[in-house]
């Protein structure tokens, strides 16, 4: 399992564990890295997506909830062109979540 981050390529960081008497033990940082589902030219796929590039927006996770399966992509990929500006609190991006409804027309 590859712990780099699939948008931003955040990789592990190395440094040093001090105990007591401040013997250095060489030890990992890993970043945070959360398993997430992306389109990858046009097939689904799991990669690993670090926690900051979640919250900044840089990845976007969209499905359709109900409607006739045939459009069902359509709505997909309609929802994962738009743009969204993070919701900001206290001046931090925080997760949120919600519905897009489209409505198609035939014509």
């Amino acid at each position: 399992m590859a712990k780099v981050c699939y948008s931003c390529g955040k990789r592990p960081a190395f440094g040093n564990s001090r105990s007591h008497s401040m013997v250095a033990t060489r030890r990992r940082f890993n970043p945070n890295l959360q398993k997430v589902r992306v389109d990858d030219g046009g097939r689904p796929r799991r990669v690993y997506v670090c926690t900051r590039c979640l919250k900044s927006g840089k990845v976007v996770k969209a499905e359709a909830l109900c409607g006739h399966p045939i459009l069902a992509k359509a709505a997909t990929d309609a929802a994962l062109q738009a743009h969204f500006t993070p919701t900001l609190l206290s001046g931090m991006p925080v997760k949120v979540s919600g519905v897009i409804t489209y409505s198609f027309v035939l014509q």
